[in-house]
């Protein structure tokens, strides 16, 4: 949000790229006193003749390391994954987790610019195709019925280097694939649907990081 109050170009009102956007222009409007919120539609991660491609690229890559921050952190909250392995960990594992994290960010910015590139991703970055919409729908229910078969990677032992914390990193992420896949077709930029899908999200982490002794317990008295 402050990379793109930062830009020195007049950015546009970002309502019309989903749900929840409108919020925002009302905080850069009254907050900030942007008044090119009120201005038309953002161009937000476009290819323009007068923008560089590398500004953009570096957009779409901010862009994307805060959506995956902001599914990832607040569920591994709930869960305590992160809490229990960071600390027993040693640096070169710590990059490789970095390495990981940057990785995915990375491939979903590539995707976003395969996608604009061939025209099925909307100014407002959300695909528009239903052909498009469904194979994104598959690959996500893809996604998640693979991720409800591998088994948890558990906390590593102290030690393990830089390969060892970016596997460690990518299996972890893997489990949000099937949610980003999902946000094609509902919008990269439709925080309500963002909202919720982090909220059952991090339900599902909590409910997976409970005591089996709870479980069982709960199941007794039902």
């Amino acid at each position: 949000m402050f990379g793109m109050l930062a830009r020195p170009d007049p950015l546009g009102a970002l309502t019309p790229f989903g749900p929840g956007m409108q919020a925002v222009d009302m905080v850069r409007l009254h907050v900030f006193h942007d008044f090119s919120a009120l201005l038309d539609p953002a161009a937000l991660c476009a290819f323009q003749p007068d923008r560089q491609a590398f500004a953009v690229i570096a957009e779409i890559a901010v862009m994307w390391l805060s959506m995956v921050l902001a599914m990832v952190l607040p569920s591994w909250a709930c869960g305590g994954a992160l809490a229990r392995t960071w600390p027993e960990t040693n640096a070169r594992f710590r990059m490789g987790i970095c390495a990981g994290l940057l990785c995915l960010c990375g491939a979903g910015a590539l995707v976003q610019i395969l996608a604009q590139g061939l025209g099925v991703l909307s100014p407002q970055l959300r695909i528009t195709s239903a052909p498009v919409q469904a194979i994104f729908l598959c690959a996500s229910v893809l996604f998640f019925g693979l991720r409800r078969l591998e088994r948890d990677p558990g906390s590593p032992a102290t030690g393990k280097g830089f390969s060892g914390g970016f596997r460690w990193m990518i299996r972890r992420l893997l489990r949000c694939v099937p949610m980003l896949l999902l946000m094609f077709p509902l919008g990269l930029m439709n925080v309500l649907a963002m909202l919720v899908m982090l909220a059952v999200m991090a339900l599902s982490q909590k409910s997976r990081s409970r005591p089996a002794s709870a479980r069982t317990g709960s199941a007794t008295v039902t």
